[in-house]
Parts: C-alpha cells; sequence; structure tokens
C-alpha cells in the first residue's frame, strides 16, 4: 500500500473525488493534500449558515440605532432577521429600544 508523507504533493488530477478536487480548486491543493493526510475515512459536513452565530453576534456588536440596512448588506441577511437578532429571537415588527 502507497503512502503519503507530509512532503507529498498531488495534482489536480490525483484527488480522488470530485469533493478534495473542490477543497483544492477552492482552498488550493496544499489544504486538500492535508485533509488527506490527516482526515482519512472523516466525513466532513459543512452547514450553509456556518457562520450564523459569528454574524449574529458582529449584528449585536456593531448596531448604532440606524445602521441595520448596512449590517444586513455585510451579513448578508435580511433587515427583519438583523431586527430579529437584536429583539432576542422574539419575532417583532418593531425596531429595539436603543
Amino acid at each position: 500500500m502507497f503512502l503519503l508523507t507530509k512532503k507529498t504533493k498531488l495534482t489536480m488530477d490525483e484527488m480522488p473525488n470530485k469533493d478534495l478536487r473542490l477543497v483544492a480548486k477552492k482552498c488550493g491543493l496544499d489544504v486538500a493534500t492535508k485533509l488527506i493526510l490527516h482526515l482519512q475515512g472523516a466525513n466532513i459536513r459543512v452547514p450553509r449558515r456556518a457562520l450564523k452565530k459569528v454574524a449574529d453576534k458582529y449584528i449585536r456588536e456593531n448596531y448604532d440605532g440606524r445602521n441595520a440596512k448596512d449590517l444586513a448588506a455585510v451579513c448578508e441577511v435580511s433587515i427583519r432577521h438583523v431586527y430579529g437578532v437584536l429583539n432576542g429571537g422574539k419575532k417583532s415588527r418593531r425596531r429595539p429600544k436603543e
């Protein structure tokens, strides 16, 4: 059985499946090779909203009473979502108290 070493350099054509080719294309061949070396057999799932908690924290920390539209654009969410985060997840059409 052929074993990879830390010095092994794989090419795009040597990526064993389309998922690792995508990782190599988006993150680099080195990252894809490291995944192969260190996480063989692992199933990795990346949720669509993997950074939701980070975005919500950013909204709470950066809201100044007037910038909901800007925060929505930066975080790629709706203005309604911004106000939902600021209201603690409660459904309300009211803007949070300043």
